[in-house]
């Protein structure tokens, strides 16, 4: 055999050299491809919850946005310092702010704030939380002619409408206001401060309640937002009876049995089902979500789901549950067994289940994935929280942050989460961020009275001065693929 051939055969051909080192190449490029997919956060596309779409604070903000002067919206000439102001949304560009004077064992600070402050606890400001720009006020103490003492307001969603609840030195009322305008379309007296304070609003309706003076029964009353002065339906139930408020009608449990309220015509019809045998009931997406209770020995209950009309959408077999949630991607329930399942919510079939102990904390505002938040287990003397966040589809871990023991996670973008202590010493604030893929803190700030506006941060000063929270800075390791 000729040497020289059979070496050239060892070693192998030159194009056959060329194509096995492009094997390898194409093969370390799959793998860094792996890696890199694998390390790359990943962060949601669904449409933000509440319709806002949070302002993404990389790094921490400062009081450097638009500025307003609260103090001189609700109480001209009063120094800022005397009043305390609260706040909800009316809309993802509309929020509410409302004033109170708190009391003070100060003789000085009281001299100083009670001239020009008896008007303040009945004004009412939305404010465009994209500009500060105040969009309107209200006064319901000259409305009313009444000097008021307190208010509750809630939204109806179904019309923008704001239902407010007043009590005043005349007496209590019922106020409705349109959301967008501020202006008064109706107002009633009712018969005590409790029907002021104790109300709730689905769609048009309004539902008020007001104890007995020894406490045993409660006479509720049904009314239209618009025409408040007129009692659609009134019955005096036991304090434990849970009536349950749909924006359409009212389920009532009776004994025996349970009937529907029309909301039109205050008409009683029975119901289909008995509510009376339900636990934790409550309204999820126009039905009533609920534990049934074992009616005989050797029965379980189940986790149930009924339409309007009281007929069974479906039913879950279910051992001691300690919790009924609803998520976007889940009905969330866990048990004393340390499981968490998710159940879907048209079906009632069950997602998945894991082990599980600590409680979960629902769908933050803005947040564009179905993912499920809990909070592990708190131990006495810890001095942080664990928000664990749950892959909405699987229940598998997608990541775990640190926020300090007292916060609440009231808000999200769309790689950021935001956690909000409002509870502080020395009436501070403080706001800690967090990504979302990772569960890796950003930035944590203290500051004056921090709240969520909208789409925004706010702080609000010891002067009363009202400040836009902006990020100071765009963090160069994170884009949208990237954080």
């Amino acid at each position: 055999m000729n040497r020289t051939a059979s070496r050239a055969t060892r070693r192998g051909a030159p194009g056959r050299r060329v194509a096995v080192a492009y094997a390898i190449l194409a093969a370390a490029i799959a793998v860094i491809a792996v890696i890199g997919t694998a390390l790359q956060p990943s962060y949601g596309s669904l449409p933000p919850e509440g319709g806002v779409s949070v302002l993404d604070l990389r790094s921490a903000p400062t009081p450097t946005g638009w500025s307003l002067d609260l103090g001189a919206v609700f109480a001209p000439g009063v120094p800022g310092s005397c009043l305390s102001f609260q706040s909800g949304a009316l809309s993802p560009t509309l929020e509410l702010v409302s004033a109170t004077v708190p009391i003070t064992s100060s003789t000085q600070e009281n001299a100083l704030c009670s001239p020009g402050t008896s008007e303040v606890e009945g004004r009412l400001a939305a404010i465009d939380p994209r500009t500060g720009h105040p969009q309107w006020l209200r006064s319901l103490g000259g409305d009313l002619n009444t000097t008021v003492s307190s208010l509750v307001w809630h939204r109806s969603a179904a019309s923008g409408d704001i239902v407010v609840g007043v009590n005043g030195s005349r007496g209590a009322f019922l106020v409705d206001l349109d959301g967008r305008t501020g202006r008064l379309i109706d107002s009633a007296q009712v018969d005590s401060p409790d029907a002021a304070i104790n109300f709730a609003v689905e769609g048009n309706l309004v539902l008020s309640a007001e104890p007995d003076a020894g406490g045993a029964l409660e006479v509720y009353e049904l009314r239209d937002a618009r025409h408040l002065s007129k009692k659609i339906w009134s019955k005096q139930l036991t304090s434990s009876a849970q009536p349950q408020l749909l924006p359409d009608r009212l389920i009532v449990p009776l004994s025996p049995g349970t009937v529907s309220v029309d909301g039109r015509t205050g008409r009683e019809t029975p119901w289909a089902s008995d509510l009376t045998g339900i636990e934790g009931a409550r309204v999820v997406d126009g039905g009533i979500l609920g534990v049934t209770i074992p009616q005989g020995v050797g029965l379980g209950s189940f986790v149930e789901l009924l339409d309007a009309d009281g007929k069974s959408v479906w039913q879950v077999p279910a051992l001691a549950v300690s919790s009924l949630e609803s998520s976007r991607s889940c009905i969330t329930m866990t048990s004393v067994t340390s499981k968490l399942t998710c159940i879907a919510p048209k079906t009632g079939d069950e997602r998945w289940s894991v082990d599980f102990t600590g409680l979960t904390d629902g769908t933050p505002e803005g947040s564009t994935t179905d993912d499920i938040a809990t909070i592990g287990p708190v131990k006495t003397g810890d001095t942080t929280l664990r928000i664990v966040t749950l892959d909405g589809a699987t229940g598998a871990t997608r990541a775990t942050a640190v926020i300090p023991r007292g916060s609440d996670v009231v808000a999200e973008s769309i790689a950021t989460g935001f956690a909000l202590d409002a509870s502080t010493a020395r009436g501070r604030s403080s706001l800690t961020a967090f990504d979302l893929s990772s569960g890796r803190t950003l930035w944590s700030i203290s500051a004056g009275t921090i709240q969520h506006w909208g789409a925004r941060f706010v702080e609000i000063d010891a002067t009363g001065v009202a400040y836009e929270l902006v990020d100071g800075r765009a963090d160069p390791s994170h884009d949208m693929l990237g954080g």
